[in-house]
């Protein structure tokens, strides 16, 4: 079963993907560099990952144990070159908050999906120059802890001893459940 961060991580990559100016460089990791010093680019620029940052859960309902679980997700964006920057990243931020804010519950993966926070940054290794924005989202999800047990009933036998309990049943049947398949 797919843990549900994973299932709103992927539903972010389908709302994005193709949908901004990054158009396909949209991955749902960080450990995918976009920059790395020794190999130059290892995307086309612009790109987007998406990754957990934290998460934090209280318990909602004690039985059947279901946890409230608030998860915050980046969603960082890179934008290669130091001509209109700040221009390009705040389009780009746009053009991601327009595809996940237009439906706050990501297809039905979370309850709500609200903009948390901006953060903006520019490097410069000399020979390339590059702009970066996080931003972070908040999904609150529930999830319920699935405790059930295989049920291996087949058949149930039940007696009844209707006068006072004297070890002779006056009556008795088999129950058979039904197998339903849920």
């Amino acid at each position: 079963m797919i843990h549900p961060r994973q299932q709103i991580r992927d539903e972010i990559v389908t709302a994005i993907t193709g949908n901004t100016d990054a158009r396909l460089n949209v991955w749902a990791s960080r450990a995918l560099p976009v920059w790395n010093g020794s190999q130059g680019l290892r995307a086309v620029m612009p790109a987007i990952l998406i990754y957990t940052r934290s998460e934090q859960a209280e318990i909602f309902n004690e039985a059947p144990r279901e946890y409230r679980r608030v998860l915050q997700i980046g969603v960082q964006l890179h934008v290669l070159g130091a001509e209109n920057t700040d221009d390009r990243l705040d389009a780009l931020a746009a053009q991601v908050e327009t595809q996940l804010l237009h439906d706050e519950t990501l297809n039905g993966t979370c309850s709500d999906l609200r903009l948390f926070d901006s953060e903006f940054t520019f490097t410069d290794d000399g020979e390339h120059e590059m702009g970066a924005a996080r931003l972070t989202f908040e999904a609150t999800y529930f999830d319920e802890i699935d405790k059930r047990v295989e049920d291996t009933l087949q058949t149930l036998g039940v007696r009844w001893d209707l006068a006072r309990p004297d070890g002779n049943y006056e009556a008795e049947d088999r129950i058979t459940p039904s197998q339903s398949e849920e």
